[in-house]
Formats: C-alpha cells, structure tokens, sequence
C-alpha cells in the first residue's frame, strides 16, 4: 500500500526539466546552439572547416572569362636571362616603364616592387668619389664630370620617368619586433582623425619599407601598399585595403590604382567608408569613371574575388615587353602590375585557388575584382542568419523525424540540406 501510494504521487519539481530532454526537439537544439557557439568563436575547432568550405565555394563559383582590363608584366627568368640579374638597373627599369606606356600604350602601371635603396650599378658613387678626392683639382675633369654626371644617375632618369609617366609605387609595412623606418612612403589619403571611431578598426604598424625619397616624391600618382592578410592555415584569402600608419590612412595597392583608373587627370576618385561612425562595413569610391562599393569587414580587410586558374590575369614576359614582340593591343589601354616571379626572388602565396600564386597576380585579382565589382562580402547580420537558419532546421528535424519512417526523414533531411546549400550559393553568386 505504501508503494502504491508514492507511485501515485506526482514527480517532485525537480524531476521536470529532465523530461525537457525527452522532447524530440531538445537535441537538435541543443546541438545548434552548440554549433553556433564554435562558430562563433575566434580561432575554434570549426575554423578549418569554415575555410575550406569558403574555398570550395570560392573555386565552384570562380569566374571563367578573364578580365581583359588588367595585365601582369612579369620579370621572370627570361626576362633575368635576357637583361642580366636582379636587381636590375634603375636605368632598365625606366625603359621597362616607358615601354609598357609609351609603346605599349597602358593606362597605368603598378609596381609590386620596393625601391629602397639607391643604385650603384652604374658606378656613379665611385665616380663622384675621384671628382672630391684626387681628381678634385681638375678642372677638365670636373668640366666633363659635370656635363656626364646626370647621364649616369640611373635614379634621376628613373625619376624622370616616374614624373612624366601614370605609376603607382609599393611599399611594405611591418610589425615585426625592431621594424625600422626604411624610405619615403607616399602621402596618406586622409589623417586618422577624420575617421573618428572608425580608425580604431584598421590595421596599425610599426615600421615601413619605403621607396628613395626622390623616386616617391616623382610619382605623382602615389603609391598603395603590398601587405596581405595570412588566415591561421597560411592562406591568403584577403587583402587589407585600408591601413593607419603615423596618424595617416594607407591604400592597398589595388585600392590606389582603382583610386586613378575611376579619377581624373590629377585628382584621383574620392573615398569615403560606411558608416562613417563605426566599424567600417564597406569603402565607395567616386569619380568621372564611375562608382565603386566594396564590401569589407570591421578592419577593413577585403576578400579576393580570384578567377579560375585557366581565366587569372593575363601574365606576359618583361623580355617580350622589352623586346618589342608583344601583340600591339596586348597593354593597351590597360592596367598593367609589374612584379617578380624569377627563381630566388619570387613572391609566392598560397591561395585558394593555388598553393603558390605569384604574390602580383593577387593583387591583379583584387583590383579585377574592384573594377569589375566582384568583391563579395559578409553581410552585419550574416551571423544573426545563419543562428536563426540553423535553429530552425534544428527545430524542423527535432519534431518530424521521430513522426516520420526512415526513408521520408532522410528525404527530408538531405531535401533541407540541399535547399541550404542552393540558397547560400544564390546568395553569394547573384548578391554577392
């Protein structure tokens, strides 16, 4: 009679939320909600996998069609081969530009290259040297010195050049411990303070390696850097458009030649970021060529749109350009990267698409994807989506399959996931 009687009485209060866990739909939640915790946080367990499932749909959705607008100009080993080792002669790399614009016909030139430090090749140094020094009294010497000196400053000529022609210089920043202050960098966009809030977002650094304070200040087009963004795998997925450095704000090289290609003749497209009080979301640029909005995340950082490897941007031999032998249309009216790729000095990145692209074509594919308006982004409330989307399939599958036999709840499971998957792949394609 007593084991009746307390097998009558009703479960204690206590006893109730472990009956919750009975409900169909309590694991399914809580899986996604478990699942929604690791995807949140920075640098979990399910970072790896996010990244490779950005790369698959990275290479299905890659354009096929190259970008005739943009054209890499590569130094590579027959270039070396032909014009003797690296680096070459500032006086080699003037009739390299001159080639590419005055024969060539490009539009604009972006080196991926840093010119730091002074040339000695044509053995002016030494020469000046004999004109202070034991030769100080001659005065045929000094008459005919004075006459051949500027003939043999390869880096006055190459500055010449730089005056009179559309280039965009690089330069590297560095956070590395002792970075040192090495060159000339261009003038920045804008000082930090006009961001206001925004500024504390972008990428900060300590030191910089610039270009010759005199081949700087001859490139009337200024300059962008060539620092990109390694994801913990070492891949580079994006590329910071936007840096500070000395209380100024710094392009990406892409950025800064998109910057000229949308502008007018010596006043290059206007920038502003949205919003203008917060974490930026997205950059516009505005100009005679047209409007430019890029979607970036909260420092700024933009993904690269790459092509398919068979459709990346056209990649021509310097030796070819030098030589004369390129198709005559094959510049013009371009924008052209000039890099290196020979053995030994090659920038390589391991990217989605490649496990060594030369560091150039990655910057060609950003300022393809800029010009073109390819640049895909992750929208503010992505995360807010993909919670919600993720608790309702829980919540979807949690109530139906215990009601359904085997073969209709796998039919609706793999029907979901494969609206899903369509869904995200229209999102990304047709909205980017």
């Amino acid at each position: 009679a007593v084991s009746r009687s307390r097998s009558a009485d009703p479960a204690p209060a206590g006893s109730r939320p472990r009956d919750l866990w009975r409900h169909p739909v309590a694991w399914p939640l809580a899986l996604a909600l478990l699942l929604i915790g690791l995807a949140w946080w920075p640098g979990g367990p399910l970072r790896p996998l996010e990244d490779a499932l950005y790369d698959l749909r990275l290479r299905w959705l890659a354009p096929a069609t190259a970008d005739p607008q943009v054209v890499v100009i590569d130094i590579d080993e027959r270039a070396l081969a032909a014009h003797g080792r690296w680096p070459w002669p500032r006086r080699q790399l003037a009739d390299l530009l001159r080639a590419a614009v005055d024969q060539g016909g490009a539009r604009l030139v972006g080196l991926d290259l840093v010119l730091a430090q002074p040339d000695q090749s044509s053995g002016l140094a030494a020469v000046d040297r004999l004109a202070q020094g034991p030769l100080r009294g001659d005065p045929g010497f000094q008459a005919l010195w004075q006459t051949l000196r500027p003939q043999l400053d390869d880096d006055r000529q190459l500055g010449d050049v730089l005056r009179q022609h559309p280039v965009v210089l690089g330069f590297h920043l560095s956070n590395e411990a002792g970075a040192a202050q090495v060159g000339a960098l261009p003038a920045p966009l804008l000082p930090t303070s006009v961001l206001g809030p925004a500024a504390a977002a972008l990428p900060d650094w300590a030191g910089h390696g610039g270009n010759l304070s005199a081949l700087q200040q001859a490139a009337r087009l200024g300059g962008g850097h060539l620092n990109a963004v390694l994801d913990a795998d070492g891949t580079v997925r994006r590329l910071p458009v936007l840096v500070q450095y000395q209380q100024g704000v710094h392009p990406t090289l892409a950025l800064a030649m998109a910057r000229v290609l949308l502008g007018a003749p010596g006043a290059p497209a206007v920038l502003s970021l949205q919003p203008a009080d917060g974490p930026p979301q997205a950059l516009h640029l505005r100009g005679p060529g047209g409007r430019l909005r890029v979607p970036v995340d909260a420092r700024a950082q933009a993904l690269v749109p790459f092509h398919t490897l068979a459709a990346a941007p056209l990649r021509l031999s310097a030796a070819d350009l030098l030589a004369g032998t390129l198709p005559a249309d094959a510049l013009r009216g371009k924008a052209v990267l000039v890099g290196v790729s020979a053995p030994g000095l090659i920038d390589q990145r391991r990217t989605p698409m490649d496990e060594a692209m030369l560091g150039t074509l990655v910057h060609a594919e950003l300022l393809s994807g800029l010009l073109q308006q390819r640049v895909v982004g992750v929208p503010p409330l992505a995360p807010v989506l993909q919670a919600t989307g993720l608790l309702a399939l829980a919540g979807v599958l949690g109530w139906s399959l215990p009601r359904l036999a085997l073969w209709q709840g796998a039919t609706l499971t793999a029907g979901l996931m494969a609206a899903s998957l369509l869904l995200n792949l229209l999102a990304w394609q047709q909205l980017g």
